[in-house]
């Protein structure tokens, strides 16, 4: 009877063992692991963002960078606001900030009807329609009045600029 029980253990023994051997015997390189490359950032050429509803805004750049989901990096980019006159504000490089909707710019120039506005940087605030810098900045009425200082605030939708500090009005002589 023990040599009954043995000659089962071994069969046992020997069939548990089977498929680790067909399976070693059978085996294959593992298929190469492919490494994709995460890209951080994303670049866009001949950039295009359009706004509806009542402040209504395009903002085009030739290459706009996507840094992050709420942060996309411009270059050389146009924004055209219209609200009571078409504005447009056209800068060296920008940051458009999509959560907290405003445009970071550097070395802007604001062109209006009636008015030409310059600033190194500024802050522009798309729901309120507001223009915010805290650099020097230099607006041209009708190319007679010319205002210069420190800070700026330019609310287009009342067309009223505001110079902080340093104010400096030169008024030239109309021709008639």
């Amino acid at each position: 009877m023990r040599n009954k029980f043995f000659q089962i253990a071994v069969l046992l023994i020997f069939l548990s063992v089977l498929p680790l051997v067909v399976f070693l015997s059978r085996r294959e390189a593992p298929p190469e692991k492919v490494k994709i490359p995460k890209h951080r950032k994303q670049t866009i050429e001949e950039f295009v963002l359009k706004s509806s509803g009542k402040n209504r805004w395009i903002l085009r750049a030739p290459t706009a960078t996507f840094l992050n989901k709420n942060t996309i990096k411009l270059i050389k980019p146009k924004l055209k606001v219209f609200l009571t006159e078409k504005v447009e504000i056209e800068a060296d490089s920008a940051e458009f900030l999509r959560d907290k909707n405003r445009v970071i710019l550097k070395n802007v120039r604001l062109k209006g009807k009636n008015f030409n506005a310059f600033s190194p940087s500024g802050t522009y605030f798309l729901k309120s329609g507001v223009f915010l810098s805290k650099s020097k900045c230099n607006a041209n009425f009708n190319k007679v009045n010319n205002i210069t200082g420190k800070g700026c605030k330019i609310e287009f939708k009342r067309e009223k600029i505001t110079i902080f500090s340093s104010v400096k009005t030169t008024i030239k002589e109309v021709k008639k």
